[in-house]
């Protein structure tokens, strides 16, 4: 018979590369703040000691599970799907929360695994998020409904891309558009925060998160309500209709590099655009409108680092176009 609980929430921690120290730090956090019953968090790690992926399930400060699995890769998303699916089997669980942790990588990459047991050992292998994204949606199917809250906790995964990929796999994504510190420190102070009000939504978790992380650990965090991304685009295409085609120099507005690749702030880059007349000039300020009051739920600036100009979501900025 399945458990009942208030709270699933799942850690994907490939650390099988230079975040292999911090993993114990983190597990350690997570232990000591889960302190209800109600809640089950269950962590999937891996790192350069290990041969495989390890399976840590924690509730109430005490350990569930304990074992190693039989899989290496952790950049492969088969694997976490069936991780997901295994635990569905297990528990009913009236919320679900998903982070994937690790580096940020190119456009499409998360989460790489240095030693992946691949043929080819020379080179980091990497999750792709459209193919992450196809195996969360069987995750869904089974649940009948969306994930209540995905962190992706990787750098500068706060993009259009990335948020709008995931947008039909969970309720709230929270991300950052630019690097994030390791290991941070939100966890214990956030899952203790958990543990006395279990009936929180995903929102609201997101929140806690943002809340609790301390300033040496992220310059900007931004909570998305996926739900209004398909109106958001469709906004979107309506000012692309009617604008030019520029010949655009990353020197005309702000961007910045992570990954070998440009990435520019989207609000920037689409006000930048929308220079051409005065009717483009309009669709922008009502896009502009929709996002900062419907899209972008919660945008967070460190304290410290208030020169750094962030709207809640950046957008990839291509060298060419070909």
């Amino acid at each position: 018979m399945k458990k009942n609980v208030k709270w699933l929430y799942i850690y994907w921690m490939p650390y099988d590369n230079n975040l292999s120290h911090l993993k114990d730090v983190i597990i350690q956090m997570l232990r000591n703040g889960c302190r209800s019953s109600e809640i089950v968090i269950y962590i999937f790690s891996d790192s350069l000691n290990q041969k495989a992926i390890h399976k840590l399930g924690i509730s109430n400060q005490m350990i569930l599970e304990d074992i190693s699995l039989t899989f290496e890769d952790s950049s492969n998303a088969q694997y976490l799907q069936d991780c997901i699916v295994d635990l569905l089997k297990k528990y009913k669980t009236e919320k679900i929360g998903l982070n994937i942790l690790g580096h940020g990588g190119k456009i499409d990459e998360i989460s790489p695994d240095q030693n992946s047991g691949k043929i080819i050992k020379e080179t980091w292998s990497w999750m792709n998020i459209f193919t992450l994204k196809e195996k969360l949606i069987y995750i869904i199917q089974i649940l009948g409904k969306k994930f209540d809250f995905l962190f992706l906790q990787n750098c500068c995964k706060g993009t259009i891309e990335a948020n709008y990929n995931f947008k039909d796999i969970a309720a709230v994504i929270l991300s950052s558009q630019k690097v994030l510190g390791a290991p941070n420190y939100y966890y214990e102070n956030t899952f203790q925060f958990l543990s006395n009000h279990v009936n929180i939504s995903g929102e609201e978790l997101a929140k806690v998160i943002v809340e609790t992380e301390t300033d040496d650990m992220y310059f900007s965090y931004s909570i998305i309500k996926t739900n209004m991304l398909h109106e958001f685009s469709k906004k979107l295409n309506s000012l692309i209709k009617e604008l030019v085609v520029f010949n655009l120099e990353a020197k005309d507005f702000n961007t910045y590099n992570y990954a070998g690749e440009t990435l520019a702030d989207l609000n920037i880059f689409l006000k930048f655009l929308a220079r051409k007349d005065e009717k483009t000039n309009l669709l922008y300020w009502e896009l502009n409108q929709f996002y900062i009051n419907n899209v972008i739920v919660y945008h967070k600036v460190n304290s410290n680092r208030l020169h750094e100009n962030t709207s809640g979501l950046s957008i990839f900025y291509p060298k060419n176009t070909e």
